[in-house]
């Protein structure tokens, strides 16, 4: 592979770090130990600098945690990264947001803000966030933000799951009817996030629940996305993605993907200790504390891991929800 064949990065993922106050069913980051070296804002700051200088044009900057609510500094980073002429998204449990914070996020120059929300039955909800009162607060702060009149768009975040098929399709309807929601956007179910469970995570006892069993009916639901989405609703997943759930639903071993990998090229990944990597699942290229970023990029060692990207051979879940590609 050659230096000149190396496209820049058209999208940037920001972990900045993995506290978190609910107990997701489908997440374990928040059994972690929040790691003590993560990213101070300056340091953060230097980096959309450099990020800024490496590329010229604009993507989008999206910003992830645990919950990235709990840093103080989120404000300011958000506007640092507006500044620059980046856009930026940030997806939130909702937990933390009142109407102070509704302001700061709003006035901060955030583009999208994705709360999540996987059902409109908050009994459903809270239990799978494993907090009681998460849906009230999810549902207020839709309203909260929407009330500050801003241009911050609000977006759905819904994971498809055992749980809450029967809600799936209300949701979309809900989504679609209500003028505050800009859009929603649905994901398969994964491995739990921070779980050393294997491959077959599914069949474990322990979170078994979370597979949708009855693939039929899993089909059913999702046929009733894909109308709607020809309907032009809100829905922002493309049809073709859709009809990958169905295939993953029916057998989560089979290889599902349509096309070679594109994260080595498309996505550059930092970990909220500053670690860098064209696919999380792999080693990262450098550290943005003590490496260049251009220089990282085309590094003999980022050359490595493409390699490796264009060889493997992984049904890869996250190619399936937030990387995409149809």
């Amino acid at each position: 592979m050659s230096y000149l064949a190396v496209k820049k990065p058209r999208h940037c993922v920001i972990s900045l770090g993995f506290a978190c106050p609910l107990k997701c069913k489908m997440c374990f980051m928040w059994r972690v130990k929040d790691e003590q070296n993560n990213l101070t804002l300056e340091e953060w700051k230097n980096f959309i600098e450099e990020l800024r200088s490496f590329l010229d044009y604009s993507i989008e900057i999206n910003i992830l945690g645990g919950e990235p609510l709990l840093k103080e500094y989120i404000f300011e980073l958000i506007s640092f990264i507006r500044g620059r002429n980046f856009r930026s998204s940030m997806a939130t449990n909702g937990f933390l947001i009142n109407a102070e914070s509704a302001k700061k996020i709003t006035e901060s120059g955030l583009n999208t803000l994705g709360i999540s929300l996987d059902s409109l039955n908050e009994e459903i909800h809270d239990y799978l966030r494993g907090v009681k009162g998460v849906y009230r607060k999810a549902t207020t702060a839709i309203e909260l933000i929407h009330n500050c009149k801003s241009e911050c768009k609000i977006d759905i975040l819904t994971i498809i799951m055992g749980e809450n098929l029967d809600d799936i399709v209300k949701l979309a309807d809900w989504a679609n009817s209500d003028k505050r929601i800009a859009s929603i956007n649905f994901m398969a179910i994964m491995k739990p996030h921070c779980a050393d469970l294997g491959n077959h995570w599914y069949d474990h006892q322990d979170h078994n629940f979370l597979w949708p069993r009855d693939s039929q009916k899993a089909n059913e639901v999702i046929d009733q996305l894909i109308a709607r989405k020809k309907q032009e609703y809100k829905i922002t997943n493309p049809v073709s993605q859709l009809g990958i759930f169905k295939l993953y639903f029916e057998d989560p071993s089979r290889f599902v993907r349509q096309k070679r990998c594109n994260f080595d090229e498309a996505v550059l990944n930092v970990s909220a200790n500053g670690n860098i990597y064209l696919c999380w699942e792999m080693e990262p290229i450098g550290n943005i504390k003590n490496d260049n970023l251009s220089e990282v990029w085309n590094c003999a060692k980022a050359i490595e891991v493409r390699e490796k990207i264009r060889d493997c051979k992984r049904n890869c879940e996250p190619m399936i929800n937030c990387y995409y590609g149809d």
